[in-house]
Formats: structure tokens, sequence, C-alpha cells
């Protein structure tokens, strides 16, 4: 059956359709193409003219359907075309498209046009199918198209370019796929074109001018693609479009001032892309205006005052540019039509309020990050359509007005850092839509009003660090929605009486730094707490053993009240706990044996205490522990050395100081690689100081003093470059203090109470003694092996020198139009620029795969009779600039050189080159699935799961160490970020762009060069500081993308520069939101949330601990590769 689809307009008719209307008396057109057929005849037949010279190439058409196939045999063959070229279908939505069937227009996503001679399909919308494939070409055959729709697929490829021969389209969506390439011109054919949208794919290259030719056009969507260049002045030849959206871009230059010739536009999306200068002031004159983003950019100077003319404005956002510091405009109080004002960090000073509360449709207020002053006025009641107020960072004064009562529809108050003073007014209680309040350092005083208890719809309640007094009302315990509390740093005092079972969806719960006081609340132990911080207040007694039943708890500070009783057993309980601190109470008793169930234990913190018992040896389950803190409590027994291996990988502190400890310092303490800060002071241990300890590279600070140590100080100790401090006072030590390292830089307090230690810090001369650092069978077990070890490392550091230096020391040497490359044994294929040529069809645009700074990515196919015959390749053709680019040889030759040496599935696979005086390109196997980039942030729809992203983790690490450690020679790679990590079919990640990688000599851990490239966001700190390349520096790029991994942002994401972290980035911001009061879930990735497990939460809270492992700022401290390898292997066999 024929899809019924109103025409847009009539179609012009060619005579011979005339007169066959005629003819056939309006008839069905489908029912009647036989007697057609005759009537042609007769009637060219009558007039003594053959029938194939009479009729146009029209009828000629209709003669051909007619004698063959009366509805469109070539509809069918172009539709089946297109269903062939889609490589996946999961919703089956092409099943019902048969070759065999002659009806195409009852095929789903197929619309025709019944009062056509031919019913000939005009539309083709699949939208939103998940779709995978390409557009064939042959989709421009038909010729009669009106609208098609393939928004929201998977689609990828190119345009083809034979779309500008679709005259009749009208509607043209594409948005939301994989789509690459440029724009084509073409495009700029279709005069009948109205909507145009493309957004939200992988276009690069310019916008084309010849969509200026599109005189019809009314809808232009470009967003969020990686479009570059100017913007078009011919864009103002459209003279009826009335949207045009170019947002989230790499757009340059100025804003065309021709854009203002547009009198018919209503929404103007510029905003975030890179374009500079002034805002031109001839966009005042665009009357129709409604919606105006700017914001995003590098726009300068003043603003124009012209804007103030555009009066049907409903939408302005200017913010986050680098205006010069100016007034509030004036002409703001004229936008009588304004519903959202966008004003944030613009360098505006002086007083808005005023100019805004006469506007009465205002919905949104975003002006926070700016320098205005004044007050909030009474008048604000006025705005009774308010929904969102933010004036955050912001120097207000005056306090809250009561009239903020009248805004019943407000839904978020943010008042967060403005010194506003003054006390929450009980009116506050009236705004019954209220969402959330962050007034946080604002200065405000006095009681919360109990009226806060009529905010049922309250989710935050975030009011920290203010000069907040008295008891927290009961009546909060009506806030039955809330999911989170911050009333931190206030002076609450009184008993906690706030029913909190009667909130459900609680999650987060900070009340520390108050006066507080009473029995710790148990109200909330059935709520999904994940952070419990009651620290730092004055209550009393035992801590509850209902705080077991906090299943979702990750979070628990106790530390600092006055309470008593012993650790509860029930602590033990919820699986998640990481993080517990009760330091500085007056609790008694042991540390629970089964503390080891706290598999994801990663601090724990009981100084302070009058804990007593021995250090349970189920302790050393807790694998992930980074910081364990014993402190001055009563504890007695040895230290458990077999256990210390477990914590190799995780223990940065080990503090266990003023206890009555007592035995040997176990030499497995050597086994602590990450550790930081050894504190053992103030206990009874014996024996000596294990050289071992000098194993623990990354030691900062060891403390010993005030036990009953004897020997001497072992010299090897000197070695640790990170160590800034030791003390081994009040010992029985003896012998020599060591003259290296350390050791000559602290004070002579250090070493005091030691009657038999001497040396020149002490002015004491030295006595014949021995100068071993230890003696006997087990010392020499531990060194023995790596003097041993010293010859051979030398003899072999020398020949691998020399073997670098005969089979690598080649250069390029120009001969004819051929540049010749010397390699070592193993010699890679080397193609022809005809070969090449061939693969790609000619390097047509279609086959480009993606383009960037150095080189230009070709998909192609190896023809026949070669050696790879029919293998897809992917083609890296590196840009050119004088003849013979010394660049670009020296990066062609040093890729090729790596590759050679790199032989792994986790590294993409070098196939051959072509070195040629008209290109150098290299020859790779190409990956189906694009690469971790695109799948972060060009595919939403279609997010990597949690499974799938820690296999990519994984496999990305072993990469990795076989760049750092298991090549022939060690690769420092210098730009690994998601872009270079590639996906083949089965999305198994495939390391990739070796092209200013740096080759090492073996145990040689850095590099100094005399440049360095690589990518903002992902270059470690210290690269600033040194022209030193390191493996630690690839170390910190891996934690970035872990990073990204996990909460699906760039790492120069706007949102962590709007938050202050202008140089840290991700890193920065990561480690501000998973600080001690905050829940690392609040960083993760939204669709990592959507059915995630508990086991998958685990897991992403153990890679969060790696990633920020990895970004640490001082390089020594970060981890091997090989080791996050390893951690990374225990954590998928926990699935």
């Amino acid at each position: 059956m024929f899809r019924m689809v109103k025409k847009s307009g009539p179609r012009p008719s060619s005579p011979e359709m005339e007169f066959a209307r005629i003819i056939l008396g309006g008839g069905t057109m489908r029912t009647f193409a036989w007697q057609l057929w005759v009537a042609i005849v007769l009637c060219t037949a009558a007039m003594c003219v053959p029938a194939t010279t009479a009729l146009t190439s029209t009828g000629r058409r209709i003669l051909q359907y007619s004698q063959h196939d009366p509805i469109g045999r070539l509809e069918v063959q172009i539709l089946i075309e297109f269903k062939t070229s889609v490589t996946s279908d999961p919703n089956k939505v092409l099943v019902g498209w048969n070759s065999n069937d002659p009806h195409p227009c009852g095929w789903r996503g197929v619309a025709c046009d019944p009062m056509n001679i031919i019913p000939a399909v005009i539309a083709l919308e699949i939208p939103d199918a998940q779709l995978e494939g390409v557009i064939p070409a042959a989709l421009a055959g038909l010729n009669f198209l009106q609208r098609l729709d393939l928004s929201g697929n998977r689609l990828g490829g190119t345009i083809p370019r034979a779309v500008g021969n679709l005259t009749q389209l009208s509607f043209l969506s594409l948005s939301s796929n994989n789509l690459t390439g440029e724009i084509p011109s073409e495009i700029g054919q279709l005069s009948r074109l109205q909507i145009l949208q493309l957004d939200n794919n992988n276009f690069v290259g310019g916008i084309p001018a010849s969509i200026g030719r599109a005189s019809e056009l009314q809808s232009l969507d470009l967003g969020d693609n990686n479009l570059g260049g100017s913007i078009p002045s011919q864009l103002s030849n459209c003279s009826k479009l009335l949207r045009l959206g170019l947002q989230r871009n790499q757009f340059i230059g100025d804003i065309p001032a021709s854009l203002s010739l547009l009198q018919n536009l209503q929404v103007l999306n510029l905003h975030d892309n890179h374009l500079t200068g002034e805002i031109p002031s001839e966009l005042g004159g665009l009357q129709q205006l409604k919606v105006f983003n700017l914001a995003h950019n590098n726009l300068s100077g003043l603003i124009p005052a012209s804007l103030g003319q555009l009066s049907s404005l409903r939408v302005i956002a200017l913010g986050d540019n680098t205006f010069d510091v100016q007034e509030v405009p004036s002409w703001l109080s004229s936008l009588h039509n304004l519903v959202e004002l966008h004003l944030f960090l613009m360098n505006l000073k002086g007083d808005i309020m005023p100019l805004l509360v006469n506007l009465p449709q205002l919905e949104v207020i975003d002006c926070w990050g700016n320098a205005l002053t004044g007050t909030i006025p009474p008048e604000v009641g006025n705005l009774r359509n308010l929904t969102s107020f933010d004036l955050t960072a912001n120097p207000l004064i005056g306090g809250i007005p009561d009239e903020i009562g009248l805004l019943t529809k407000l839904r978020g108050l943010h008042l967060w850092g403005t010194g506003i003073g003054g006390q929450f007014p009980a009116t506050m209680g009236n705004m019954s839509s209220l969402l959330e309040i962050v007034v946080e350092q604002a200065g405000v005083r006095g009681p919360v009003p109990p009226e806060f208890g009529r905010l049922k719809n309250m989710r935050r309640l975030c009011i920290p660090y203010n000069s907040l007094e008295g008891p927290l009302p009961i009546e909060l315990s009506n806030l039955t929605n809330l999911m989170h509390i911050r009333a931190q740093g206030n002076l609450f005092t009184g008993k906690l009486l706030v029913d909190f079972s009667k909130m459900p969806m609680l999650n987060r719960m900070d009340l520390s730094d108050n006066q507080l006081e009473g029995a710790l609340p148990t109200s909330m132990v059935n709520c999904p707490l994940y952070l419990l911080n009651l620290s730092s207040n004055h209550f009393q007694g035992p801590i509850p053993a209902l705080y077991g039943n906090l299943s979702s708890l990750q979070m628990l500070y106790l530390d600092k009240n006055r309470l008593t009783g012993s650790l509860p057993v029930e602590l033990t309980r919820p699986k998640m706990l990481g993080d517990i601190r009760v330091a500085s109470n007056f609790l008694s008793g042991p540390i629970p044996q089964s503390i080891g169930r706290l598999q994801w234990l990663y601090y724990l913190h009981l100084q302070d205490n009058r804990l007593t018992g021995e250090i349970p040896p189920s302790l050393s389950q807790c694998i992930m522990l980074v910081d364990l803190n014993l402190a001055s409590n009563y504890l007695t027994g040895p230290i458990a050395g077999k256990g210390f291996g477990n914590f190799s990988e995780s223990l940065t502190r080990l503090i266990l100081s003023n206890n009555l400890l007592t035995g040997i310092l176990p030499p497995e303490l050597g086994y602590l690689q990450k550790l930081l800060v050894l504190d053992l002071s103030g206990n009874h241990f014996s024996g000596t100081i294990p050289a071992t300890l000098s194993l623990d590279r990354a030691l900062q600070v060891i403390d010993l003093s005030h036990n009953n140590l004897q020997g001497q100080i072992p010299k090897v100790l000197g070695q640790l470059q990170d160590l800034t401090s030791v003390d081994f006072s009040s010992n029985n030590l003896t012998g020599s203090i060591p003259d290296t390292g350390i050791f000559l830089k602290v004070p002579a307090s250090a070493y005091s109470g030691n009657p038999n230690l001497c040396g020149a810090i002490l002015s004491k001369k030295c006595a014949d003694m021995p100068t071993t650092a230890c003696s006997g069978i087990q010392c020499r077990r531990v060194w023995i092996p790596i003097v041993a070890t010293v010859p051979s490392a030398i003899i072999l550091g020398v020949a691998v020198y020399l073997w670098w230096l005969i089979l690598f020391s080649g250069r390029f040497k120009p001969e004819s139009s051929t540049v010749k490359m010397h390699f070592g044994p193993r010699v890679p294929r080397k193609f022809t620029v005809q070969d090449l040529d061939a693969a790609t069809n000619g390097f047509n645009s279609d086959n480009v795969l993606g383009t960037g700074a150095r080189s230009t990515v070709y998909r192609g196919r190896l023809a026949s009779g070669s050696a790879a015959e029919g293998i897809t390749i992917a083609l890296k053709v590196l840009t050119l600039g004088h003849r013979h680019d010394a660049k670009a040889m020296a990066e062609l030759s040093g890729e090729v050189q790596t590759l050679l040496k790199l032989k792994h599935i986790n590294i993409v696979n070098l196939l051959g080159f072509c070195c040629h005086e008209k290109m150098m390109a290299l020859i790779l196997e190409y990956m189906p699935n694009g690469s971790l980039h695109d799948h972060l942030y060009k595919n939403p729809r279609n997010p990597l799961s949690w499974e799938v992203r820690l296999d990519i983790a994984l496999g990305v690490a072993n990469g990795m160490v076989h760049l750092h450690e298991e090549a022939s020679e060690p690769v420092i790679h210098c730009d690994l970020k998601p872009s270079n990590i590639l996906l083949d079919k089965d999305f198994q990640a495939r390391i990739s762009d070796f092209g200013i990688s740096r080759l090492t000599d073996w145990g040689q851990e850095e590099l100094s060069v005399s440049s360095l490239n690589g990518t903002r966001g992902y270059i470690p700190p210290e690269y600033a500081m040194s022209p030193k390349v390191s493996t630690k520096g690839d170390v910190y790029s891996y934690g970035v993308v872990l990073l990204e991994m996990l909460t699906g942002k760039q790492p120069l994401n706007k949102e962590f520069l709007d938050e202050g972290h202008v140089h840290s980035g991700i890193v920065g911001w990561v480690a501000e939101k998973t600080s001690d009061d905050s829940n690392f879930k609040e960083i993760l990735d939204p669709t990592l949330l959507e059915n995630a497990s508990e086991i998958s939460l685990k897991q992403m809270g153990m890679v969060l601990i790696i990633a920020k492992t990895c970004t640490l700022e001082i390089p020594r401290n970060r981890p091997k590769m090989r080791d996050v390898a390893e951690a990374l292997l225990k954590i998928t066999r926990k699935r």
C-alpha cells in the first residue's frame, strides 16, 4: 500500500503527462499504467510521428516504466543498494525491504507521491535506528526525493558529492552519526533545500561558501563537529535563514558583520569556538533574533550598545570570553522579552540587579564569576518567573531580602563565595519549587529557619563555612527528597534531632566542624549514604553498631570527637567502605580481626586513641591500602612482615609511632615501592635497620627515633634521592654516619641519643669500625646478586649502544625522485606512489579517515597482484612543506624505525612505507572501530560500556609495558591520548602515532630532547621545567586517559577551567572532587552509572585510584606501567 504524503506544491507537468491525464480521465495512476502505454502509442500514431521521437525525456521515462515495471524498478534497485551499504541493522528496520518486491512505497521509512504519474519515492526517513554503514552515492538517483532523514544512526564515511543531484530535496538531516570528511560543496546546488542538519558528526574542513547559493535555506545546523576556518560571509545570501547553529567547532577569526543581512534570523548559536575580535555592532539590527549565544570564545573589546536594540531577544549568552573590564551594560533593562541571561566570567563590574528587576519574563540569571557589587534589592520579588539565580563569586553585600520568598518557581539559588552576609529569611520557606540551595562561604549568620522544613522538593542543601548557629531545626526531617546535606564549618550546637530516616534518597551528609553534641545519630542507618562526616564535633558515647547497616557507605569520618568504647566489628560489613577516619577520640580495645573484609579500604586513620592488642594480620588482605595511621595508641606485639608484600603497589604512608610495638623491623618493609612516609618512632623495636629500605625508592621521610635499634645506619639509604627527612635519634646505633645524600643535610639532632655514633656532623671522630652497612648471610643474600649484575649491565649497555650506532645512524639521501632510508635487519615493505594511488582511488576525499596538523589518514584497499592483496589499510600521509621537508622526513624515519622494533598485540602493526619526493607515508593495519576519542566524545548515543573501557585500559597498559620494558630498545611515546588509541574489530586497543616518540637505552628512564611536541592536557607538568622526557611522563599521560574514560570529559574541558583548574585541568578537578568530603561517583561519566553493578562500581573506584597515582605531580612517585598493568589485571579478574 502506498504511503499517502501531501505534496509541498504542484509538480511541473510535461506535455506528455498532461495529454496522458486527459486520455485517462484522471483515473488512479497505479491502476492505469497499461492504459497509459496504449494511449501514448495511439496518440503518437494518430499524429503520424514515431512514439520514440514524439516523447521528451520525461515521456521516455514513463514509457520505460510502463513497458517494464509501472511502479519504478529503478527506485527499488537504489533502495536495495542502500540496504546493502548498511552493515548493521540491530532493530531490523530494513528487514522488510525485498528486492523482489515491486512496491517500495510500502517499505518502512519510504514514502511516495501517489499523485504522480509514476508513484516516485519522495521521502526516505529512518532516524534513530542505530544503523551502521555508509551512505551510497546511488541515493542521488532518487530524482524526486524531497526529504532525507538518517539522523541518530551510526553511519560513517563521507557525504557523497552526488548529493547535489537531489534537486527536489527540501529537508536533509544526517545529524548524530559518525560521518567524516568535508561537507561537499555540491550541497549548494540544492536550490529547494530548506532544512540542513549535519550536527554532531566528525566533519572537518570549512563551511563551503557554495551553501550561500541555497537561497531557500531556513535552518542550518553544523554544530558539534570539527569544522574550522572562518565563517564564510556568503552565508548572508541565505536571506530566509531562521536558524544558524555553528556551535562547538573550531572556527576562528572574526564574526562576519554581513550576518546582519539575515533579517529573518531568530537563532544564532556560535558558542564554544575560537572566535576572536569584537562583536560586530551591526548585529544589533537583527530585529527578529530570539537566541544569541556567543559564549566560550575568545571575543574581546567592549560589548556594543546596539545589542540593546534586539527587542525580540529571549536568550543572550556572552559568558567566558576575554572582553575588556566594563560596567554592566545599561541596555539590559530594555530587553523586556528576555528569558535567559548568561553573562558569567565577563569582567563585568557594577550593580546589575537594578537593571534586571523590571524584566518580568526573566527565568535564568547566570552571572557568576564577575566583579558585580551592590545588593540583591527587595524588587527581586518582581521576578516571579525566575527558576535559576546564580551570582556565585561576586562581592555582594546586604543580605538576602525577605522578598526572595516570592520566587515560588525558583529551583536553584547559588550565592557561593559572595560574602553577602545577613541571615536566611524565614520567607524562603515559601519557595516550594526549590531543588538546591548553595550558599557556601557567604558570611550568612544566625539560625537555619524552621520554615526550611516546608521545602519538600529540596535535593541539595549546601550551606557550609558560614557563621550559622543554634541547633539544626527538627523541621528539616520533612525534606523527604533530600540527597545531599552539607553544613560543615559552622557554629551549630546541641543534639542532632533531625529524623533522617524520612529521607530515603540521602546519600551524603557532612556536618563536620561544628559544635554538635550528644550521642551519634542512628536515624540514617537505612539511607543509601556513601559519605558520613561528623568529625570535629563534641559527640560522645560509642560508635553505633548500626552503622554496619550502611551498605553503601564508602567514607566514614568520626575523628576529633569524644567517642568511647571499642571499634564495632559491624563496621567491617559495608563492602564498599574505603576510608575510615576515627582518630583523636577515646576509643579502646582491639582493632577488629575482621578488618580484612574491607578489600577496598585505602585510608585507615585510628591514631590518637587508646586501642590495645596487636595489629591484626588480616589487615594485609586490604591490598588497596594507601594510608595507614595507627599512631599514639597502646598497640603491642611485632609487625608481621609477611603481609607487607601485599601493599607493594599501594601503601604511601605507614605511621605506627608512639605505641608499644616490639620485635625487629622486617626486611619486607623494602617491598613498599610506593612508600613516601615511614614513621615507626616511639616504640620498642630492636635489631638493625634493614638495608632493604633502600628499595623503597619513593621514600621521603624516615623516622625511627626513640626505639632500641642497634648496628649501623645503612649507607645505601643515601641513594634515596627523594628522601628529605630522617630521624634516628634515641636508639643504640653505632658506627659512622654515612656521608652521602640526605645524611649531609639533616641536623645533628637527628642522631642524638646514640652515644656510639660518630661522624663529622656530630663533631666526633670515628675509630676503626666496620664499614659494611650490614653483616651476616642475610645481608649477603640481599646484595651479592646486585653487585654481581653490575659488570654485566655495563657490558650489555655498551654493546647495545654500539649496535644502535651501527644499525640506526642512517639518514635520508635524495636520489632522483626517491628518498632512501636505512634500516636494521628487519626491513619493511616499500610501496610506490602508484600502489597507494590505486589503493585509495586516487586519494579520494571519500576515503579520508581524519586530518591532523602533521598528517592525513586515508582508508584504502591494496590492489590485486600485490603481496597483501585485498587487505584494507590505513594510509598515513605526512604533511609536506618544502621539497624534501626535513621535519616530515625525520618524523617518517623515526616512526618507521620505532615501529620496526615493536611487535605487540596492543600496538598498531606497520605494513610498509612510501618515501618519495611527492609523498611520505606509512602503511598501517586498518582499525575499523576508529579511536577511543571517537567513542568517548563523538558517539554519545552508543557509549562504551564499563567492561569495554576496562579492557581498553588494560590493553593500553600492556602495550606501554612493551614500549618501556620489552621492546628491543625502550620507547618513550610522548603523545599518548585517546585519539592515538585505535580500536580493532573486537575493540582491542592498539597504540599508534609514534611520530614524536623517543628511543632510549636500556635502564634509561629519561632522555634529553631539543624540542618537545605533544598535546596540552596530556603533557606532564615536569616537561615545562626541563627538556627531559621520561617513561614517567608517559605514565602521567596514561593516567589522564584513564580519567577521561572514567569521567567522559576531555582534559581541558571548560568546566575545569571555569572552576579554576587552568593549569591542572582534569587532574586538578578530579583531585578536588574526590577529596575527603566528596564521592567519586560524582565525577563518573553518567552513562557508566546506568545499570552499574556493585562490582563495576568497585572497579571504577580502584581504577580512579590508579589514575590519580599515575598523575602524581612528582614523577618518581608515579608507578611503572608494569605495575599499572598488573593492578588492572587483578581488577578485571574480579568480574
